[in-house]
This record gives structure tokens, sequence and C-alpha cells, in this order.
């Protein structure tokens, strides 16, 4: 974690006043309380100054802004039997998160930190508990009787169920709230300007063994409560992802066979679940337990969470990552061959929304998703940022995708070099892509397939789609483009850099 900064309610408020902001989130703050921290700006303003909030001309930090200018705020209010009630305040805007806390009355705790950190705080400040996986049937109660069954807890009472919940499950609810080792409350708010456009919350409670989770299910004030770990857990991690924007970045998940198929069944796409599940289990005579494991685990991840009934719900995020994978505009074939070995992959594209792509190796699946402004960026990641180096010759010379292919099968710079003098180009031209051929780094296709409709018709146009080939060499970048992929196609070879492999990729989605 970084360095903390610790300040007092004054300099919070006069931060608060440079930034011209008249709240802060989480706190109550008075008119007046402003203006008596204003008749002490001058120490204040150097001490903030000294903090590094506060710079030159009064402009405040990144840091400041993130704290009074949140995109996205996550209240935890814990209340422990043993200390009583405390606060966690988690702010993040852009990719910066803050985790703002009360260490001592009129006191403030401000620390950056991260996802992994701001997970492994919850998890430490509200435990799971000693059991996983329990099976739970929905409880559906009003919230009304909810709170009430709670305030007769907190009085020394038994609270009265509802006669409509089973007493077995009514039971167990009443046994966790009398033995609560903890309850919380977790609210996430997306802000707009300091307004509020969209709210996401859940409270939770322990009693040592299992935790009891409740959110809300309908407008008229009807809460589901679920008595697993499984689903508290999960439930936190979809928050903490949503907190800091997960679904604007690109993202990665790592899938067995089993939970990415039965993810597109959640999706309705059992026909593309049943090829993987055929795949990965070709002879297992126990699939419905791998089945059910598949969703506790996604679930568990909070890649998912229940309905009422039970019927699985995939998270934003996640959802938002198979969508491309269901309904693309444009489909690629990806072909990297490098020391390391070959990779495989297929990339989809919802043309100015999204991607996705699917590499996979055995049973791992590996499902990389972003928005289509990102696109670019990741492709340059994804090929070891092809078209770093500095092109030295700007023209482009014609080849065979047949001679390519041979070439790339020898490692002989002066059979390589011979060969290409014999196809038309000059000396100077044959000599330089001759000493890349003879020795990349690595090499790359790209075959963009528009929208393949029927999967017949796919495979009978399959040689007939452009195609891409990278080659990364230690001195220089090529690209070579080709029609199709029939081995009598002729191309163009040039070098090439960022602007160009990308101006030549976004050619072939037009």
């Amino acid at each position: 974690m970084a360095e903390e900064i610790l300040l007092t309610r004054e300099e919070l408020l006069r931060l608060a006043s440079l930034a011209g902001v008249k709240s802060v989130i989480g706190l109550e703050i008075t008119p007046e309380e402003f203006e008596q921290s204003s008749l002490i700006k001058k120490e204040i303003d150097q001490r903030l100054s000294t903090l590094g909030l506060l710079g030159k001309k009064k402009t405040i930090s990144t840091m400041a802004q993130t704290l009074m200018y949140p995109e996205r705020a996550l209240i935890v209010v814990r209340d422990r039997v043993d200390i009583g009630r405390q606060i966690l305040i988690f702010l993040c805007r852009q990719k910066q998160c803050l985790l703002h806390s009360f260490p001592k009355e009129g006191q403030h705790r401000v620390i950056e930190t991260n996802p992994a950190e701001i997970e492994k705080i919850l998890q430490e400040w509200l435990p799971a508990g000693k059991k996983t996986g329990t099976e739970s049937r929905a409880i559906l109660i009003q919230d009304a009787h909810l709170k009430e069954m709670i305030a007769a807890v907190l009085k020394g009472d038994k609270p009265t169920l509802p006669l409509d919940i089973d007493p077995i499950s009514g039971s167990q609810l009443t046994h966790s709230l009398q033995e609560r080792k903890w309850s919380a409350s977790l609210l996430l708010l997306q802000l707009k300007n300091l307004e509020v456009v969209n709210a996401d919350s859940f409270t939770a409670w322990s009693d040592g063994k299992d935790v009891w989770t409740s959110e809300l299910f309908s407008p008229s004030g009807v809460m589901r409560i679920f008595s697993d770990s499984v689903n508290y857990q999960g439930l936190l991690k979809q928050l903490i992802r949503a907190l800091v924007q997960f679904d604007q970045i690109v993202r990665a998940y790592h899938l067995s066979g089993a939970e990415l198929a039965f993810a597109l069944t959640t999706l309705n796409r059992g026909d593309l679940a049943g090829r993987l599940i055929h795949q990965v289990y070709p002879k297992s005579t126990d699939k419905n337990n791998n089945w059910k494991a598949a969703g506790d685990n996604l679930r568990l991840r909070g890649l998912s969470s229940a309905s009422p009934v039970g019927f699985p719900i995939l998270s934003n995020d996640f959802e938002q990552a198979l969508i491309p994978v269901i309904l693309h505009t444009h489909i690629g074939r990806i072909r990297t061959v490098s020391p390391q070995g070959v990779s495989e992959g297929t990339l989809y594209i919802q043309k100015d929304r999204s991607f996705s792509t699917h590499f996979s190796s055995g049973d791992k699946h590996v499902l990389e998703s972003g928005n289509w402004d990102h696109l670019p960026t990741y492709l340059l990641k994804l090929f070891r940022d092809f078209g770093s180096q500095k092109i030295t010759r700007s023209k482009s010379a014609a080849l065979s995708l047949k001679t390519l292919t041979g070439l790339l099968e020898t490692s002989d710079q002066k059979i390589i070099e011979q060969i290409l003098r014999q196809t038309g180009m000059t000396s100077k031209f044959s000599t330089e892509m001759s000493m890349d051929l003879a020795n990349p780094l690595y090499r790359a296709s790209i075959i963009i397939i528009e929208t393949p409709h029927k999967i017949k018709d796919q495979q009978q146009d399959n040689n007939g789609y452009p195609m891409l080939l990278l080659l990364k060499g230690k001195q220089r970048d090529w690209m070579f483009s080709f029609s199709s992929q029939h081995a009598d196609s002729i191309g163009q070879a040039a070098q090439s850099d960022h602007k160009q492999f990308l101006t030549a990729l976004m050619t072939h989605l037009t």
C-alpha cells in the first residue's frame, strides 16, 4: 500500500472548498463548518501543500480530485459485536482508487489502493466464515418484516417469522440473526458531477459459520436472502469490479471448458456449449457434478449470481465479454509462431462496439475482451508491439503467398535473398528482407472473415478471405497483405509501423 495521508476535519473541508464542492461522499457537513475552516485557511493551505494535495495557484492534486469528484464510491458500514460501528469508503476516478477511513474522531485517513488490495481488505473486514458452498434456497421476505426481526434481536427478543417462510429456513435465519458476529451494509454509487446516477447494494451478516446476504428483489420492497458463503463472495467481487470500472478496461478471464460452456448456456447458446463440453468431457460419466462445479466456481469468482429460484445470471462485465462471441460482425483467425511455440486463437468483433479474443490449450480457455476503442492498443500488445521499429524504406514489393510460405521454412539468408531477387525485388530490398526472414523474433497471421452467418458457408469460403501476415525482425517489422489465402495469391510486402498495421487491419473491417 502507498503511504497514508492523515487530515483533520478542517483540512478536509478546506480541500473541499478549494475543489468547489459543498459535500463529501460519506460525510454530513453543515455550512457553518465550511465557514469555520476558512478562518484558518492560510495555515491549512500550507499543510495541504506539504502533503502534496495542493499545487501552485491552489490547484488540487489528482488524489484530491478523486477524493472530491469520484466516479464510483463503495460505502461499507460494519457493525461488529465486540467493536461497534465502523465505516470504510472506497473512491475511484478513472484509474485511481482511494480508501477513506476514520481512525479517530475528527481524523481522516486517505490512502491510494487497487482492486486486489480492496478485495483483501474487505475479506479481512468481513470474513466469509468457515463453511463454503452450502446449499441454499432463497428466502423471500418483505424489507419491513426483516427490519422488525432485526430490531427484535437487538432488544433480546425472539423475532417473529412470516407465515409464508419455510419453518426450517426460517429457523436458520432466526439463528443467524441471534448469533451474528458481524453485520454490514455495502452501497455502490455511480456518480456524475457528484449526482448519483445509479446504485447497487446488499447487506450481509455472519454467525461465524456462514454468511447470509440480503438484496432487493423487487421495487415493492421484497428482499431475497441467501445463506451460503459462495453467493456472498461472488456478490462482493461483483461490487469491487463495478467500483473500479472493470467493464471499461481490457479484461481477461481464465476459464475451464466447462465454465465457458456453462456461461454460454446461461446466454441460451447451448449449441456452442455442447461442442465445448463434448471436447472437454467426451468420456465423462459424471457430467452433472462437473456442470455443478463449473456453476459454483463462476459464482464464487463473482462471474455469476443466482436468481431466487436458482437460475444463474452472469455478471455484467462477463456477459459483455461473451456478447461478441455470440453476436459478431467479423471473425478473425489469429496465429502466432515464435521460439516459445505456436498459439492460435479467434478474434470476435462487434464493429464500433466491442471485441473478444479466445485462446485455448487443452481444458484451459482465456477470454479477453474490451471496448471497440481499445482494440488497436490490445492488438499491438498481443503482437508484442509490432510496428515499433522505424521504417527505413517506404516502398513495397509484390510477392506470392506460395513463395513467402516457402521462405519461412528456411533460415538460410543467402538462399532467401536469392529467391527474393528472382521475384524482381531490388538488391537492397531483398537483402534487408532476407535478414529478418532468416532470423524472425516471431511471425503472426490474421484472417478477417465478415459476418459468417452459417458455418458451412464459412468453411466453403475459407480460402477466399484477406490475410495479413506480420513478421517482426531484429531490425525491421514487415507486413504482407494478401487478398486471399490461395497459394498463387499475389500480395504486397512492405515495412510497417503501428499506423500502417492498424490502417490495414481496419480496412478489412470496413
